[in-house]
């Protein structure tokens, strides 16, 4: 199953290829949640930096503001792509999301929900 701008498609659709445009329309739906999340973690960085006010620790908090505005603007840019590509055009969606590794992402550009709170994915991995 995968999306079109009102849902799911149907199997039969599928097998012709997926629309680019809802494809792109996808896209930016997890752009979009990328964005807010990354907008839920300034209240706690503003915490560490209030904790910590080094210039480095200023400079890192920024770029998390840096990234957020990216991923607003690459939304945007891909909403524009979707709203200036023809209709026709079609992908093969089983082929543009074979090397996804996070299955939930592909689960959703397949057409499955949103899924609003993410499940418990085993222990905290926490990069230095």
């Amino acid at each position: 199953m995968a999306l079109d701008s009102c849902g799911p498609v149907d199997a039969d659709e599928v097998d012709g290829g997926v629309p680019l445009r809802s494809l792109l329309m996808a896209t930016t739906v997890e752009i979009d949640a990328l964005s807010e999340a990354s907008l839920r973690l300034q209240p706690l960085i503003a915490q560490a930096v209030a904790a910590n006010s080094s210039e480095q620790s200023i400079e890192d908090a920024q770029i998390i503001d840096h990234f957020v505005q990216h991923l607003c603007a690459l939304s945007g840019f891909i909403t524009h792509l979707a709203s200036a590509t023809p209709a026709d055009v079609r992908v093969d969606l089983e082929a543009a999301v074979t090397g996804l590794n996070l299955s939930d992402l592909k689960h959703r550009l397949l057409g499955g929900h949103r899924i609003l709170e993410p499940e418990p994915a085993g222990e905290l991995d926490l990069f230095a």
